[in-house]
């Protein structure tokens, strides 16, 4: 069947957040919907994606929504409304969150980014639409190197960009305004993000500069990091040598500054007290 064909490779995807990977799981739904898949078929596919990309809250909150379909054996186009509404609701509270963050961005700020956050993206398009100028520092994040695409998109809107190895963040420190980054869940120990994220908010924790982190309400898992998250990231290199496979890390709420949800714009400290709170 091709949805299962286009099943696999969303699974194998390591380039694409989990933002843009939803939107593709919703076109396979449709597919689903076409083939006349069975609830079983949508669970299974929900839960093949969670297995393929742990870290990205995302898959599991729709998991955890297509549950009472599944047990009621509902049809095809009720899973494919579920996961287009589910959508629809991350969409709204990136755009609000991006809107909060673009206010509050200074202009002539210089911005590092790591890896290709579309939620960074958002806060950034809607920067310049307010008219503000920013220069932006571009990790070529490796192992995946997805940074160098983000830099070429910010080349291609009009921003001022350098793309750098992670190595040589240190020796522009002194340039850097703030890091900003996006998430893939939220946990009670810190966020989950590219791995190496953490590595470089610790760097910039040292110095002093503020560590900027965009989410939304439907990231949030209510559990503690552990290596379940770390996923499996693409081979470094094609030599015949054991490779570090980790693709995930988790950044400390230590480490962190400001969280930008569509909640508001927050001290990091205070969304870990409200999170660790809600799991009492």
């Amino acid at each position: 069947m091709r949805w299962r064909q286009q099943l696999w490779l969303l699974q194998r995807d390591r380039r694409h957040g989990s933002l843009e990977l939803l939107a593709r799981f919703v076109e396979l739904c449709h597919q689903m919907e076409e083939a006349e898949a069975t609830a079983q078929d949508f669970r299974e596919s929900i839960r093949c994606l969670i297995d393929a990309h742990p870290a990205m809250a995302l898959f599991r909150r729709l998991a955890e929504r297509f549950e009472p379909l599944f047990d009621e054996q509902a049809p095809a186009s009720a899973f494919t409304a579920e996961a287009e509404q589910f959508l629809q609701e991350v969409q709204q509270h990136v755009e609000q969150s991006a809107e909060i963050a673009a206010q509050q961005l200074p202009t002539g700020a210089t911005v590092l980014t790591h890896s290709a956050s579309s939620h960074v993206r958002r806060v950034l398009e809607k920067a310049l639409q307010r008219g503000k100028t920013v220069r932006l520092f571009c990790t070529v994040s490796e192992p995946g190197r997805e940074g160098i695409r983000f830099a070429q998109w910010a080349h291609s809107a009009g921003i001022p960009v350098l793309l750098l190895a992670e190595s040589q963040v240190g020796a522009l420190l002194g340039d850097i305004t703030l890091f900003l980054i996006g998430s893939d869940a939220v946990c009670q120990d810190g966020v989950v993000h590219k791995v190496g994220t953490a590595l470089l908010a610790y760097r910039l924790w040292l110095e002093h500069r503020p560590v900027w982190v965009m989410s939304c309400a439907e990231k949030f898992v209510p559990q503690p990091w552990d290596e379940s998250f770390a996923g499996t990231a693409p081979r470094i290199s094609r030599v015949a040598v054991p490779q570090a496979r980790p693709l995930y890390d988790c950044t400390p709420w230590e480490h962190l500054s400001v969280f930008v949800s569509e909640s508001g714009f927050e001290d990091a400290q205070d969304v870990r007290t409200r999170l660790l709170a809600s799991v009492e």
